[in-house]
């Protein structure tokens, strides 16, 4: 049996764009004060003039959750380009890598697979009428001190998903050798 993580990730639908980075300096100021800030993992998310949501800010620690170090990818971020693939164009993601679409593609695919395609088809219709959204990857423990800080929220879910971590990591490393050649 491959071991796995339990995350609990918690969503938030805003209607302006300023009320998400609003919660999510709240939300980044709360593991702060917590001296929790390696648990801090969170992306916000805003609607374009275009329609489709972007990834405007976002923070990850290396430790988080098996995060592949150096990689920049969050599971809060995995999450947010599950739901909105066009969201890593403009990230950084996608620079000096042409083939660094594949390990983006496993990684939000791992998130995705853990969480399930109800709970994405639910979270999909929460951002549907929203103008922003902030993610955050979070345990259990820290769950209250991030639903504190998410006050600005239209609309919260709070969902966990089983995480196949070491899955996760090979994945991205496959990916990213045969990015590089």
């Amino acid at each position: 049996m491959t071991p796995s993580k339990t995350v609990v990730f918690v969503a938030g639908a805003y209607l302006e764009v300023s009320s998400a980075k609003h919660d999510y300096q709240a939300l980044r100021d709360s593991h702060y004060e917590t001296n929790e800030l390696d648990l801090f993992d969170a992306a916000v998310l805003g609607r374009q003039d275009t329609g489709k949501m972007k990834i405007l800010r976002k923070y990850e620690r290396p430790t988080l959750h098996g995060e592949l170090t150096g990689s920049g990818w969050g599971l809060a971020t995995g999450l947010a380009i599950a739901l909105f693939p066009s969201a890593a164009i403009g990230t950084n993601f996608l620079v000096g890598a042409p083939g660094a679409h594949g390990g983006i593609s496993a990684f939000a695919g791992h998130v995705a697979g853990g969480l399930g395609r109800k709970n994405l088809f639910a979270l999909g219709l929460m951002f549907d009428s929203a103008d922003a959204g902030l993610i955050s990857a979070t345990t259990e423990a820290m769950l209250p001190v991030v639903r504190r800080a998410m006050q600005e929220a239209d609309t919260v879910r709070v969902l966990a998903a089983d995480i196949d971590v070491p899955a996760l990591e090979s994945g991205i490393r496959y990916a990213y050798r045969e990015a590089i050649g």
